[in-house]
């Protein structure tokens, strides 16, 4: 019977998500349609996406409600008049277990259908159960301690609040978990906003080039230079780019190893051009990792000893002392991989996989970019004009422009971040709240018999708060040490940027689920301070 009603409940809800997700679908592109170079339809639903959120949905809600029906299997009459102390849920029954199992694949096939990516999903399933067991072991920890630390010097009132996170019955788990894994999750949605802002802005303040031009020839170079210094920028460089083909890896030419089934390296890396330059330094934005540099070099050395960046060094399943053939318009060169580099992708200035020594490409058929800076808008669409009127052939790009669009995007993400903060705040209410009430009678009856004793509205009122304000602060902590551990995760395996903590929404995130949380508490057992005690007594008999 209650398996029924909790399927039809579940069924119910998913349907109305369902229903929203709809809804918005229509909506939400609306906030993006100034921003986006392409019209979006939004009359096109998918069947599949419905009603696979309506089955995980149904199945979830199942999987959870079977926990706690699985104890009435083992309850006798004989049990009823002490099932309010008792807790019969056995962690040796096997189907509890079972239940269990069911549930983390269900976490696991639901990361996986929406990352398609096994070492993502696990990642997820791990920090998902590491965030449960470290909320449940604090409930645990935190019941323990305060039996055994509360000073009796203390109000009894403070005394009785804090004693009830261990009496039987409390709710110190149920609660720790509903507010710590919302806090949880609505500081790291804010954390991972406040990545990307910082990311855009330290951009565009920290003095990185803005202008790059492109196709620069090499007689075009000294009148760019003179250019730029009419217009009072003495600060630019100039980068050389060699246009070459890979034709063999390790010895083996590349046709050979495209014809190979058991081949393990991307067709795309090895079809591509490899635009690759020469210097005789590192610059800022490179780190070398193993290896030793080489600045110079003769065309007459064989093999070249060149420099690779870590990634594509990955791909193409290559390391040090590794051989690769380069074809430059019909003359192969003969390359020796001499160090591996860490690039810095998210410079604004060109990066290049394969950096060769100075004194083996200058005489090659090259082009150049240019970069530099121009401190005021003004300034860059005149160097723009100019560098348009005078050099029909090169290709200018402001940057400034494509930081300031990412800027309002962003500002449109922190929008949709915000509403996704809302339901995440509805969802946790309604489940906090569930947590709550789940235990009203036992809260009631002691408050009763508080008031019937002689207990004031005030002293009753401050032992509620007392209770649950204590839980609420320790769970929204843990919940922000949580969050703080997935931004640091988020920063270093996702997002390759430093980690940034948003200090203020976080404290306002930890404040309001306090104060919910005392409220709602109160709220539970307000209607005692209503009714007299011989019948709230009567009511609760």
């Amino acid at each position: 019977m209650f398996l029924i009603q909790s399927v039809f409940a579940a069924l119910l809800g998913c349907a109305l998500g369902a229903a929203l997700g709809v809804g918005l679908q229509v909506v939400v592109p609306l906030a993006f349609k100034d921003l986006l170079p392409v019209r979006l339809s939004t009359a096109v639903f998918s069947p599949y996406v419905i009603s696979f959120g309506i089955v995980m949905g149904l199945t979830t809600a199942v999987a959870f409600a079977l926990l706690p029906l699985l104890s009435l299997r083992k309850i006798s009459p004989a049990l009823a008049l002490r099932a309010a102390v008792e807790n019969h849920r056995s962690l040796r029954d096997p189907i509890v277990w079972l239940i269990c199992a069911v549930i983390i694949s269900l976490i696991f096939a639901f990361a996986y259908l929406t990352t398609h990516r096994w070492l993502h999903a696990l990642w997820f399933t791990a920090g998902v159960l590491a965030s449960f067991a470290v909320l449940t072991a604090l409930a645990w920890g935190l019941a323990r301690v305060l039996r055994k630390i509360v000073p009796r010097t203390w109000p009894f009132a403070w005394r009785q609040g804090l004693a009830n996170l261990h009496r039987p019955n409390n709710q110190t788990v149920a609660v720790m978990l509903a507010i710590g894994l919302g806090t949880f999750l609505l500081a790291t949605l804010y954390n991972a906003r406040a990545m990307l802002l910082h990311q855009v802005e330290e951009r565009g303040v920290k003095g990185d080039a803005n202008l790059v031009l492109f196709d620069v020839q090499s007689d075009q170079r000294k009148e760019l230079a003179a250019l730029f210094q009419s217009f009072g920028i003495p600060r630019f460089e100039a980068v050389p780019i060699v246009t070459t083909r890979l034709t063999a890896i390790k010895g083996r030419s590349v046709e050979e190893i495209r014809a190979d089934k058991m081949q393990v390296i991307p067709a795309w890396v090895m079809r591509r051009e490899y635009r690759s330059t020469y210097r005789d330094r590192l610059w800022e934005s490179e780190k070398l990792i193993s290896g030793k540099w080489h600045g110079q070099a003769t065309i007459e050395q064989q093999p070249i000893p060149v420099s690779i960046e870590k990634g594509i060094a990955e791909t193409l399943k290559v390391g040090l002392g590794d051989t690769l053939q380069f074809d430059l318009q019909g003359v192969p060169l003969d390359t020796q991989i001499a160090s591996v580099r860490e690039v810095d992708w998210q410079r604004i200035q060109p990066n290049f996989f394969v950096v060769f020594p100075a004194g083996v490409l200058e005489q090659a058929p090259q082009f150049h970019a240019m970069v530099t800076r121009a401190n005021s808008k003004e300034l860059s669409a005149k160097i723009q004009r100019a560098v348009v009127e005078r050099f029909p052939n090169v290709s200018v790009i402001d940057l400034t422009l494509v930081l300031d669009t990412l800027e309002s995007i962003l500002g449109r993400v922190t929008s949709a971040i915000r509403f996704v903060a809302l339901f995440t705040v509805m969802t946790g209410i309604a489940v906090l709240t569930s947590a709550i009430l789940s235990r009203r009678s036992q809260r009631l009856r002691e408050s009763i018999l508080l008031k019937t004793l002689g207990a004031p509205r005030r002293q009753i009122a401050t032992v509620i708060v007392a209770e649950y304000l204590c839980l609420s602060l320790i769970a929204c902590f843990a919940g922000a040490l949580l969050a703080t551990l997935a931004t640091w995760g988020l920063s270093y395996f996702f997002f390759g940027t430093v980690s940034v903590v948003a200090a203020l929404p976080m404290a306002a995130i930890t404040a309001s689920a306090t104060a919910i949380t005392v409220a709602l508490g109160v709220f539970g057992c307000w209607g005692i301070f209503q009714r007299p005690a011989l019948e709230a007594l009567r009511a609760e008999s």
